[in-house]
């Protein structure tokens, strides 16, 4: 039973580094990702750039409730089952 423990053990150890090493190798040898400055090595300049659209501003939810349902109170159980374990 100890020589199967250590074997296994092994040879987890053996598949992790393998796996690892490979994964590793995957990576560097992966198509690397494009630029984004394109074709040429300029940047690009403020004018061509596009405004980020904005959002309008939210109401303010303390004054209006529209839209929102309100809901009752569940009233709470009193009844706790007891968790018990087989340890000691």
């Amino acid at each position: 039973m100890k020589n199967l423990k250590t074997g296994l053990r092994i040879w987890m150890a053996a598949a992790s580094v393998g796996s690892f090493l490979a994964g590793w190798v995957m990576f560097a040898h992966s198509a690397k990702p494009v630029s984004i400055l394109g074709q040429s090595s300029q940047p690009v300049q403020a004018s061509q750039m596009q405004a980020i659209p904005t959002l309008p501003p939210l109401n303010d939810p303390q004054l209006s409730t529209q839209g929102f349902q309100t809901f009752q109170q569940q009233p709470q159980m009193s009844f706790q089952p007891r968790l018990r374990t087989g340890g000691s």
